[in-house]
Protein backbone atom coordinates (compact mmCIF):
# COMPACT_ATOMS: atom_id res chain seq x y z
CA UNK A 1 0.00 0.00 0.00
CA UNK A 2 1.49 3.29 -1.28
CA UNK A 3 1.36 6.36 1.59
CA UNK A 4 -1.64 8.99 0.60
CA UNK A 5 -0.38 11.86 -1.68
CA UNK A 6 -1.08 15.00 0.24
CA UNK A 7 -2.79 17.60 -1.81
CA UNK A 8 -1.43 20.94 -1.72
CA UNK A 9 -3.10 22.57 0.77
CA UNK A 10 -2.56 19.53 3.39
CA UNK A 11 1.34 20.06 1.83
CA UNK A 12 1.39 23.26 3.07
CA UNK A 13 -0.37 22.92 6.20
CA UNK A 14 1.88 20.29 7.24
CA UNK A 15 4.62 22.07 6.22
CA UNK A 16 3.74 24.88 8.30
CA UNK A 17 3.36 22.43 11.27
CA UNK A 18 6.93 21.39 10.98
CA UNK A 19 8.01 24.78 10.59
CA UNK A 20 6.01 26.11 13.61
CA UNK A 21 7.49 22.80 15.53
CA UNK A 22 11.20 23.43 14.78
CA UNK A 23 10.94 26.97 15.51
CA UNK A 24 9.41 26.07 18.78
CA UNK A 25 12.42 23.89 19.66
CA UNK A 26 15.02 26.33 18.65
CA UNK A 27 13.54 28.95 20.75
CA UNK A 28 13.34 26.47 23.34
CA UNK A 29 17.15 25.60 23.08
CA UNK A 30 17.94 29.15 22.73
CA UNK A 31 16.65 30.22 26.13
CA UNK A 32 17.74 27.12 27.94
CA UNK A 33 21.32 27.79 26.64
CA UNK A 34 20.75 31.46 27.85
CA UNK A 35 20.11 30.33 31.02
CA UNK A 36 23.45 28.36 30.69
CA UNK A 37 25.27 31.51 30.23
CA UNK A 38 23.84 33.12 33.76
CA UNK A 39 25.02 30.26 35.26
CA UNK A 40 28.22 30.96 33.86
CA UNK A 41 28.28 34.59 34.64
CA UNK A 42 26.67 34.17 38.16
CA UNK A 43 27.96 31.23 39.69
CA UNK A 44 31.69 30.53 37.41
CA UNK A 45 33.04 33.68 36.47
CA UNK A 46 36.90 33.14 37.07
CA UNK A 47 37.51 37.05 35.45
CA UNK A 48 34.67 39.26 37.40
CA UNK A 49 32.81 40.28 34.52
CA UNK A 50 29.84 39.34 35.84
CA UNK A 51 29.82 43.08 38.14
CA UNK A 52 31.63 44.82 35.00
CA UNK A 53 29.83 45.67 31.58
CA UNK A 54 31.19 43.34 29.36
CA UNK A 55 28.98 40.68 30.47
CA UNK A 56 26.50 40.86 27.16
CA UNK A 57 28.84 38.32 25.33
CA UNK A 58 31.89 37.04 27.27
CA UNK A 59 30.21 33.37 27.82
CA UNK A 60 28.45 33.31 25.22
CA UNK A 61 31.24 30.52 23.49
CA UNK A 62 31.53 28.73 26.59
CA UNK A 63 27.77 28.95 27.13
CA UNK A 64 27.20 26.98 23.75
CA UNK A 65 29.89 24.35 24.42
CA UNK A 66 28.98 23.09 27.58
CA UNK A 67 25.53 23.42 26.98
CA UNK A 68 26.07 20.67 23.80
CA UNK A 69 28.33 18.97 26.40
CA UNK A 70 24.91 18.83 28.32
CA UNK A 71 23.43 17.80 26.09
CA UNK A 72 25.21 14.92 24.72
CA UNK A 73 25.17 13.17 28.36
CA UNK A 74 28.05 14.63 29.32
CA UNK A 75 29.31 13.81 33.45
CA UNK A 76 29.83 16.71 35.89
CA UNK A 77 33.48 15.64 35.93
CA UNK A 78 33.72 16.27 31.97
CA UNK A 79 32.19 19.21 32.75
CA UNK A 80 34.46 20.61 35.63
CA UNK A 81 37.40 19.65 33.49
CA UNK A 82 36.13 21.89 30.51
CA UNK A 83 36.01 24.36 32.94
CA UNK A 84 39.56 24.25 34.35
CA UNK A 85 41.12 23.93 31.05
CA UNK A 86 38.91 27.00 29.67
CA UNK A 87 40.29 28.97 32.86
CA UNK A 88 43.83 28.19 31.74
CA UNK A 89 43.92 27.83 28.30
CA UNK A 90 41.44 30.09 26.93
CA UNK A 91 41.85 32.80 29.68
CA UNK A 92 45.19 32.27 30.46
CA UNK A 93 45.05 32.80 33.95
CA UNK A 94 47.71 30.02 34.70
CA UNK A 95 47.60 27.65 37.40
CA UNK A 96 47.62 29.01 40.96
CA UNK A 97 48.32 28.11 44.99
CA UNK A 98 46.83 25.44 46.33
CA UNK A 99 43.95 27.99 47.95
CA UNK A 100 43.10 29.56 44.51
CA UNK A 101 42.70 26.26 43.24
CA UNK A 102 40.72 24.75 45.83
CA UNK A 103 38.08 28.03 45.53
CA UNK A 104 38.73 27.41 41.79
CA UNK A 105 37.17 23.83 42.21
CA UNK A 106 34.73 24.36 44.49
CA UNK A 107 33.82 26.98 41.90
CA UNK A 108 33.44 24.68 39.03
CA UNK A 109 31.38 22.25 41.26
CA UNK A 110 28.96 24.62 42.07
CA UNK A 111 28.81 25.63 38.47
CA UNK A 112 27.99 22.23 37.69
CA UNK A 113 25.12 21.89 40.16
CA UNK A 114 23.98 25.09 39.10
CA UNK A 115 23.87 23.66 35.59
CA UNK A 116 22.31 20.27 36.53
CA UNK A 117 19.48 22.05 38.33
CA UNK A 118 18.25 23.76 35.09
CA UNK A 119 17.09 20.31 34.13
CA UNK A 120 17.54 18.14 31.18
CA UNK A 121 18.23 20.19 28.30
CA UNK A 122 16.02 20.45 25.54
CA UNK A 123 16.56 17.64 22.38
Amino acid sequence: MSPKKLDEHEFDEVTRDRIARARAKQDEWRQWRHRVRDVLNTVWDPIGVYRSDKIEDESDEYAKHIAAMIRQGRTDEELQSYLACTVIEDMGLGRKGEEERMKEKEAQRATVAALRALGPAPQ
